[in-house]
């Protein structure tokens, strides 16, 4: 049963009319589920919260910054040996081709200096390897849950 347009602007026309009217008897009959007119207040409710809070940050004048850091390598604390002093392995871009792998004197991973696994070894049991193959020479196996390896 096809509808054309203007038919179908009729029935939504009626329809509309026909909530108006109800609406304005103060008639106790629901048109639709409560549970959609619950829904409906809820994501009303939602919008109008964050919008709220726009505005509240607006005029604040608080902004987002971002900032950007170098990623430092000695994040553990301890200087590879050979290091004249942190600061001259300080950053990433200061790292040799391939990166430094740091492991524990006790564990058996090897870790690139930034991940997780690395923050948790203790500064007295650090080993640090200048490649991934000198490590592995050493009996390390890469770790499983640092990307990159």
């Amino acid at each position: 049963m096809a509808m054309t347009i203007a038919e179908t602007f009729s029935r939504g026309k009626t329809a509309l009319c026909r909530l108006k009217e109800r609406f304005l008897r103060g008639s106790r009959e629901v048109p639709y589920p409560s549970f959609l007119w619950g829904g409906v207040i809820v994501l009303l409710s939602i919008i109008a919260s964050f919008n709220f809070g726009v505005l509240q940050g607006r005029e604040q004048g608080s902004k987002i910054i971002i900032e950007t850091r170098p990623l430092t390598a000695n994040t553990l604390g301890a200087s590879p040996p050979g290091a004249a002093s942190s600061s001259s392995f300080s950053t990433l871009s200061n790292l040799p081709r391939g990166g430094q792998i740091v492991a524990s004197k006790k564990g058996t991973r090897y870790y690139l200096p930034w991940c997780g696994g690395a923050g948790r070894i203790k500064k007295a049991n650090i080993i640090w390897f200048s490649s991934r193959q000198e490590a592995e020479k050493a009996g390390y196996k890469p770790a499983t849950r640092c990307p990159g390896l």
